[in-house]
C-alpha cells in the first residue's frame, strides 16, 4: 500500500454540546466552505474500529495506527463492501503524518493485520488491543481546479463509543486532498468562529491512542 500525506486538522468536542447542535453548526460551516456548491454531499454512517498492536504497544508508543474498519451501513459503500485496512505513521497533525488504506473490500483483513502485513519496527505477532463502535456525520466536496488537479475537502463529526454504548469521545476533523489547499485553514478558522472556545479544543492525538486510553481507564474503573 502506498503511503500518502495526511492533511487534516482535528478538534475535540466538549461534553456540553449536543450532537444536534454540533451537526447544525457544521452544516453552516460546510455551506460556507464550499460556497453552496451543488456537488457537496452529506452522509451518516456507523462503523466498527479494531486497532492492532504488538505486546510492547509499539504502534501506540510511536503514534502509529494499524486498524480494520468494518461498515455496518449497507448504504455507505457503493459496492456494499464491508472492510477496510488502514495504516498511519508519523505524528498526528504534522506534515510527517502519512497514511495508506486498502479501500473498502469484502475481505476482513484480520490475518493480514495480525500477521501478514509487515512494517519495520513492529512484530508480526499482533492482536486487537482496542475496539470502538462509531457514528459519523460526514460532509464532502470532490472536484478539480482549473488545471484539472483533483481536489477534495471533508468535514467529519466522529463519535466513538465503548462496546457497551457509553461515549468515549467526540471529534471534528477537517481534511483536504491537496497539500496547498487553502480551504483547510479557512475552514478551521470558520470552525473556531462558529464554536465558542469552551466547546472545542484543537488536538493532534491519533484516534488509536484515545481509544486505547479510554478502554484502559474504563477497565481500571470497573
Amino acid at each position: 500500500m502506498k503511503l500518502e500525506q495526511e492533511m487534516e486538522l482535528k478538534f475535540d468536542v466538549h461534553a456540553d454540546m449536543t450532537d444536534e447542535t454540533v451537526i447544525y453548526l457544521l452544516d453552516q460551516l460546510f455551506a460556507q466552505t464550499i460556497e453552496h456548491s451543488p456537488l457537496g454531499t452529506k452522509h451518516e454512517h456507523e462503523l466498527e474500529f479494531s486497532f492492532y498492536d504488538d505486546e510492547n504497544l509499539t504502534a501506540f508508543n510511536h503514534g502509529w495506527t494499524i486498524r480494520i474498519v468494518k461498515s455496518n451501513d449497507d448504504g455507505y459503500n457503493v459496492y456494499k463492501s464491508k472492510f477496510r485496512f488502514d495504516f498511519k505513521t508519523g505524528e498526528a497533525g504534522t506534515p510527517e503524518r502519512m497514511e495508506s488504506s486498502t479501500g473498502w473490500t469484502n475481505h476482513n483483513w484480520h490475518v493480514y493485520a495480525s500477521q501478514d502485513w509487515k512494517h519495520p519496527g513492529i512484530t508480526t505477532h499482533r492482536k486487537v488491543t482496542a475496539t470502538a463502535r462509531t457514528k459519523h456525520t460526514r460532509w464532502e466536496l470532490k472536484g478539480q481546479d482549473d488545471d484539472g488537479v483533483k481536489q477534495r475537502i471533508e468535514i467529519c463529526f466522529d463519535r466513538f463509543y465503548h462496546p457497551d454504548g457509553t461515549l468515549m469521545f467526540r471529534e471534528i476533523e477537517i481534511e483536504v486532498l491537496a497539500e496547498d489547499d487553502p480551504r483547510l485553514e479557512q475552514a478551521a478558522k470558520k470552525l473556531t468562529e462558529l464554536f465558542k472556545p469552551e466547546h472545542l479544543t484543537p488536538i493532534n492525538v491519533q484516534k488509536y491512542n484515545r481509544v486505547l486510553l479510554a478502554t484502559l481507564h474504563k477497565r481500571n474503573a470497573a
